[in-house]
């Protein structure tokens, strides 16, 4: 027991403390001073405190009561009391810390207004005049009043005082000179306010104000300090708590926050706990693990880049939310720094001027931070973000919606703050102070509801639940983990791991993280309640408290003694696995220093790190680099792949896929290129996944190119095993070789383009093929595909192989003799395109034009029309060969060949007959051979013979007649009459057409007859063709060809 002085109270000091520090006298208190019914644990906790003080039991006192429940009015009933009961108890000054300076001038307001009204009390509540409650704004105001202070008790005469201020001030430079004396600091209570979080963060000025306040000069004893706390931290206990048996340290007073749910003084924060997760694109969710995705969640729901739509979600649902409700509902957005209260603030009231249905006044939406930043080269500050909207607490209170940053997350009191909307990721202590910011009771409000972008899994819930029961510490040692030889095995401070890159800019895991974020993409978001949240309760009348099953009774609980952070937070290798899983285009730099990083990891071949690579996804990693980057990446992806196929089932899946390619590729002797692509293919149909490797490692262009790279003998003779009968000597493009190649084309499905190319190309050839009748739509389709694939300019050399290896010359033909004009130029164009592996292909490609050229020749004939006249004469003389052992021919066939048929089809027969009208005898000749070998293949040429004795002499003859005709001429002009279908086909071939028009004119009956006729077979629009136009484009065009 002490006096003012440090000496012992007396007797009777005693019983007047004692008699004053009653339950009853310090309930009056609290009616007087905050005007309402004061809850059982606030009277408990100043009388307890008291009575304490009192005795002298004690220096040190750690009330712990649950936010929301009144202990600022705690706080300003035991300094009533301490100014009240100076003589008694021997304080006149208390001096009331804070940490934020908003918190500051809340608790400051409050105990300024509790004491006023008791200090015009009636007796005996009412307190000397002099006594006051003053507010030190800097610390050069704070050392005068403590000057002030010394001075007054010096002479006799101490002022009762309380002083509130932030702790921030007592290392200041204006107190560095400032000499506190024992006297004052014996007469000093100190009241710190959260020290869960001031002397965990804040131990250097924690002993900064222990120094100006004089708490030296007590030796043995100290100050005297009440701290308060709703969240009690292993610090807060540790400096301010009641020290039990067995080093058990806990709170001096509890009523802890299972108790006021209990009892209904808060609301419960669980009960509408939502979490908000962002849902990425199919692209970015490959071959990632459940618990790399949490941690990409967790990444994403504190980038930056997606802010704007989670401010759109919150609008979105605070807009339809506050409707209905008999109050305006408050809601309150925690950001992740002042940057991101002045964006969020921002892109919200753009939203709301843009969204007038949602019913939110953009001049209401305010951002809440303290001092000014740079952004954009500008120097931002509140009053320049919201004008003259927010100066105080009382104007924040009047805001729709909210965004602050450290300021205003906790000691913010408003009963109508209704939505809790969290982009920062909370834990500990902080979480159970910030989720019950809009926990506080009013008439008519709703259960409050929290949307919680940042917290995955419960994780805020986990953390508040420590705090719905008691909370003990337990003194523990933190010592580093001893080294193999005994030593403390720790790397020095900036000293990078041995084979991993000096650090850099891409070295921090913070760094890697932002390399993270920009590679992902968020495609929405989704709103859905953990599995740790209590179960719904129905509506209660007001006033009335919830039950809830979850507030059982609580246990004390254990604080876990944290051990301090690493000094340098270099990447781990889960990070740099987790940033390269991701990847789907090439590697910048950032992400080339983490692939090298977990290259040297790996080449170093320690079995626990393999291991360890292996359990984080490595080889998924390194599959994701050999797909989007260049060949060095590739390189060193498959170093690393070589070295985890030990460890790694997938590993080693992937380096024998690459194994098998590179031998295919490599090995000149067919039969190993066979065996590798058949094993290379089986490897991709168990991992379909490993498709896109194989791809990328060049398995396509391998598959392509051994169809062309070996030579038939090679082919034939490559294996005389059980698979003799397998080689394309039997059995041609079926057989097993090509089949393997075609196979692992298959294989790679959409991965490779130029495989998918050459399938697509084998499919259409074999259509075109296929193709019998003419104007078959399947033709077109094929040669249109055919041509986009061959003419491109960036078609490889190897497509155009293997078009030819597939005949696509005598496929081509075949389009000629099928096919109208547009398959016909298109054939040309695959032929032109195929010319640049094959003269015969380019010569075939000119055809169509040649013969066209020919069919309107005029004499002489040009070189170029004795050639083609030469060609077709050729094809129709020869006859086709059957090759057999590749060298001996044994029988003939009348039948013409495929080339022959396709200067049919490009209208040979007409260029013949021009022949027969313009050409020299020579030239005649060859036609007149020409139509006599297709006679029996061309239903017109048979005709066409039969009607003409002799073509140049029959229109000779016609031409110098008299009309109308007599003699000869009407013999020649009826046999043309009876082969009328013949002649008009190849009228304009004959050059005759002008006579028949001067016979149709001035000939007699029979002479117009015949020569109408065949005007009116060889034209359209007269009335035979007009009757034949019901036959359907296809027949028509199968005619009139």
């Amino acid at each position: 027991q002490r006096t003012g002085c440090g000496g012992c109270l007396s007797s009777d000091s005693m019983n007047s403390s004692a008699s004053w520090v009653r339950r009853d006298r310090i309930r009056k208190v609290l009616e007087l001073g905050s005007q309402r019914t004061p809850y059982e644990h606030q009277v408990d906790g100043v009388v307890n405190v008291l009575k304490a003080i009192a005795a002298g039991i004690d220096r040190r006192f750690l009330l712990y009561y649950a936010p929301r429940t009144g202990k600022t009015l705690v706080q300003a009933t035991i300094a009533y009391s301490l100014l009240r009961l100076r003589q008694e108890l021997g304080f006149s000054l208390v001096i009331v810390v804070n940490d934020r300076e908003a918190l500051d001038s809340q608790s400051f307001e409050v105990v300024n207004d509790f004491i006023l009204k008791l200090k015009f009390a009636p007796a005996p509540w009412s307190l000397p005049q002099e006594a006051c409650v003053l507010r030190a704004d800097t610390a050069v105001e704070l050392r005068q009043l403590l000057e002030a202070s010394q001075r007054l008790l010096q002479a006799g005469s101490p002022q009762p005082m309380v002083v509130f201020t932030t702790l921030q001030k007592f290392r200041s430079e204006s107190l560095a000179g400032y000499l506190p004396t024992a006297e004052l600091a014996e007469r000093t209570l100190v009241m710190p306010d959260e020290v869960h979080r001031s002397h965990k963060e804040w131990g250097v000025l924690t002993r900064a104000m222990a120094r100006v306040l004089g708490a030296g000069l007590l030796p043995g004893k100290g100050l005297t300090y009440v701290a308060l706390t709703g969240t009690p931290s292993s610090a807060a206990l540790d400096s301010f708590g009641t020290k039990l048996s067995d080093g058990i340290t806990a709170p001096f007073h509890t009523y802890h926050l299972g108790a006021a749910v209990r009892e209904g003084r808060v609301l419960d924060p669980r009960v509408e706990y939502f979490e908000v997760r962002s849902i990425l694109a199919s692209g970015d969710r490959g071959s990632l693990s459940s618990m790399d995705a949490g941690r990409l969640q967790r990444l994403v729901s504190c980038a930056s880049a997606h802010l704007r739509e989670r401010v759109a979600c919150i609008l979105e649902h605070f807009g339809p939310a506050r409707e209905g409700l008999i109050y305006i509902a408050q809601g309150m957005v925690v950001c992740n720094s002042r940057a991101e209260v002045v964006q969020a603030t921002r892109c919200a009231r753009q939203i709301a001027r843009d969204r007038p249905d949602l019913g939110i006044n953009p001049g209401l939406i305010l951002g809440a931070f303290s001092s000014g930043l740079p952004i954009d080269g500008e120097r931002v500050d509140e009053s320049q973000l919201n004008g003259n909207a927010l100066k105080s607490a009382a104007d924040a209170k009047r805001a729709h919606l909210l965004f602050v940053a450290h300021k205003f997350e906790t000691g913010y009191d408003n009963p109508s703050l209704t939505y809790m909307y969290v982009l920062r990721s909370l834990s500990g202590p902080l979480a159970t102070q910030v989720l019950l910011r809009h926990c506080g009771k009013r008439v008519g409000k709703p259960r409050p509801v929290t949307l919680d972008f940042a917290s995955q899994n419960g994780q805020a819930l986990r953390a508040m639940d420590m705090f719905f029961g008691d909370v003990i510490y337990r003194a523990g040692e933190v010592v580093p983990k001893p080294g193999p030889s005994g030593d403390v095995a720790r790397r020095p401070q900036g000293q990078p791991e041995e084979g991993r890159p000096a650090n850099n800019a891409f070295a921090s895991r913070r760094a890697v993280e932002q390399l993270l974020l920009g590679r992902i993409r968020l495609e929405r978001l989704e709103m859905q309640r953990p599995m740790s949240t209590p179960p719904r309760v129905a509506a209660s009348l007001p006033g009335a408290p919830h039950e809830l099953s979850v507030c059982k009774a609580p246990r004390p609980r254990e604080l876990a003694e944290v051990g301090p952070p690493r000094a340098l937070a270099l990447s781990d290798p889960c990070t740099d696995v987790l940033l390269l899983k991701i990847l789907n285009s090439p590697l910048n730099d950032g992400e080339r220093m983490a692939l090298q990083r977990l290259v040297a990891k790996a080449e170093r071949g320690h079995a626990g790190m393999l291991k360890a690579l292996s359990k984080h996804g490595a080889a998924f990693a390194m599959q994701q680099v050999i797909c989007v980057g260049n060949e060095g990446d590739r390189e060193q992806a498959m170093s690393a792949i070589f070295k985890l196929q030990d460890v790694d089932t997938h590993a080693k899946a992937l380096a024998e896929l690459s194994q098998s390619i590179k031998v295919a590729g490599q090995d000149m002797n067919p039969s190993v290129c066979r065996d590798e692509l058949v094993k290379a293919t089986g490897i991709i149909q168990v991992k379909p996944d490993l498709a896109r490797v194989a791809a990328h490692l060049g398995m396509g262009g391998i598959a392509l190119n051994s169809l062309t790279r070996f030579s038939s003998m090679q082919l034939s003779f490559m294996d005389f095993g059980s698979s003799s009968f397998d080689t394309p000597f039997f059995r041609g493009n079926d057989s097993g070789f090509y089949t393997a190649a075609w196979n692992a084309m298959t294989a790679l499905g959409e991965h490779d383009l130029e495989a998918q190319k050459a399938l697509q190309a084998k499919e259409d050839l074999q259509t075109v093929s296929s193709i019998t009748e003419f104007g078959d739509a399947r033709l077109t389709l094929a040669l249109n595909r055919l041509q986009t694939s061959a003419a491109t300019p960036n078609c490889s050399v190897m497509f155009l192989k293997m078009l030819e290896h597939r005949d696509t010359k005598e496929v081509m033909l075949h389009a000629f003799e099928v096919g109208d004009d547009d398959d016909v130029q298109k054939a040309a164009a695959v032929l032109k395109s195929l010319g640049q592996v094959s003269a015969k292909a380019a010569e075939l490609a000119l055809l169509p034009e040649r013969l066209k050229s020919l069919q309107g020749a005029r004499p002489p004939l040009s070189a170029s029309q004795v050639q083609t006249l030469g060609m077709v004469h050729r094809e129709a003389v020869a006859r086709k060969r059957h090759p057999f052992f590749g060298f001996m021919s044994f029988f003939d066939d009348d039948e013409p060949s495929k080339e022959l048929c396709a200067h049919i089809g490009l209208g040979a027969v007409f260029a013949m007959l021009r022949v027969l009208f313009v050409g020299s005898d020579t030239q005649r000749e060859a036609a007149g051979e020409v139509l006599d070998a297709v006679k029996d293949s061309v239903q017109a040429v048979p005709g066409l013979l039969r009607a003409f004795g002799s073509p140049r002499k029959d229109v000779g003859l016609l031409a110098s007649c008299a009309l109308p005709t007599t003699g000869s001429a009407r013999e020649v002009l009826k046999r043309w009459g009876q082969h009328a279908q013949q002649i008009a086909a190849v009228l304009p071939a004959l050059g005759a057409e002008g006579r028949l028009r001067d016979m149709c004119a001035r000939g007699d009956e029979t002479d117009r007859a015949i020569a109408g006729h065949i005007l009116r077979l060889a034209h359209r629009g007269d009335p035979v063709e007009e009757a034949a136009a019901g036959e359907g484009p296809d027949a028509k065009r199968q005619r009139t060809r």
